[in-house]
Order: structure tokens, then sequence, then C-alpha cells
């Protein structure tokens, strides 16, 4: 016994190129039990987290997960389609940040830091975008306000002019990563971030606070 599983828009039949977004299939099935002429197999395929959703709102949401299955004894041949009321393949919206820490280490005050970098993966089967916020960074009562740090998508970009100001409140940055089509996933986008300090901040530390990465849908941000 032998199986096929795929999304019903991209063929007509079983026939599909295989690939882990909308294409997979079982070379041999598992028999559990047989009494007879009646034997039942078990036809099992791991999806990787990129599959192509079908439920709704998704972009594939007219289409749905077909399931083929073929069986041989001997010489005697037959083969079945599941019902076109599968089971969807539900969206994922997930991400992952591959740094723990911002560090910005020593900047004087009236300076700004060098230019930090957090990657944003996308972890799931949807694009996204990401919403951020954050809280006052401080050190033995001294406080450095979460404003005086700065994000953007463009490296290089000015502290003075240009990126957008953290503050308590998540708002929505938009990413160009797109939907992963590949494990470990090809989905992935820079952040970039600047810390100023202002003037009268005493010495030492270090400072600390934390930001939030929070995964939002695509359709979610303006």
């Amino acid at each position: 016994v032998t199986a096929k599983i795929y999304r019903s828009g991209v063929a007509s039949d079983k026939d599909c190129t295989l690939n882990n977004n909308n294409c997979y299939s079982v070379a041999s099935c598992s028999e559990t039990s047989c009494v007879g002429t009646d034997a039942v197999y078990t036809c099992t395929i791991n999806m990787q987290f990129h599959t192509d959703p079908t439920d709704s709102g998704s972009t594939w949401e007219s289409e749905y997960w077909r399931a083929w299955i073929e069986a041989t004894d001997g010489t005697l041949t037959e083969s079945n389609y599941s019902p076109v009321d599968a089971p969807e393949v539900n969206t994922l919206s997930a991400l992952n940040i591959d740094l723990g820490t911002i560090n910005y280490e020593t900047v004087n005050p009236d300076n700004v830091s060098s230019e930090k970098i957090i990657e944003v993966q996308t972890t799931g089967n949807a694009s996204i975008d990401v919403k951020l916020s954050g809280i006052n960074m401080t050190w033995s009562g001294n406080t450095i306000l979460v404003g005086q740090q700065k994000y953007s998508t463009s490296t290089g970009f000015d502290w003075e002019t240009e990126g957008a100001t953290l503050d308590g409140t998540a708002t929505c940055h938009e990413l160009s990563s797109g939907k992963p089509t590949e494990s470990p996933t090809n989905a992935t986008e820079n952040v970039y971030w600047k810390l100023k300090v202002p003037t009268g901040k005493p010495a030492g530390g270090p400072y600390t606070g934390s930001n939030t990465f929070e995964v939002a849908s695509e359709n979610s941000c303006p």
C-alpha cells in the first residue's frame, strides 16, 4: 500500500511533484490488522511546519488537502481518493528571534550606540509581521527611557532622523520576508537597533530592560 497527500490546486490528480509545501508521499504503509480478506493499513505522513494552509483566510482557502491511496495484492491493484471535505491544514503564525539579548555595550552620554541586528525568523506556514514594544532600562535607581531605542529595516539608519521609536505599546513593524518554503526556514528579515544615551546618566550598570517581539498575522497590521 502506498499513498500521497497533496493540496488540491497543485494537480488534477495524484501526479503532483513531491515537495514539502504541497505534495507528500508514503512509499510504504504499515499493516495494522488482517482478517480473512480484510486488511487495514496506516499511512503516516509527517508534514513540515511550512506546509501550505487551506483554512479560511489563507492564500489557498478555496482549496483542500486530498489523499490518494493505492493497494496492490499480487496482480490486483486498486486506488481511490479521499472525499473533497477532507480536513484542512490550518494557518500557523509563528516566529523565532536569533538573539536573546541586544547588547548595546558601552555608550557615552549624548552618544549613539553601534548598530545591533536581530534576525526575525518566520517559523509558521504564513507571512507575518511583528509587533514591538519595550520597557525602560534601569540600573541602581537610574533610568534610560524606552524611547531612546530606535529600530529600522534599513542598516546604517540615522538615529536622529530615521528609524521608529520603541515604546511601551505594541506597534506593528511590517516584514517582507514572506512565507517559508524550506526547513530550516528561509523566510528571515533583519531588524536594526540603536540606542542613544541622554546626557546626565551616571556611568556604571549595566542598564537593563526588555523588548518584546510579538507575532502578528499579516492581515492584522495596517
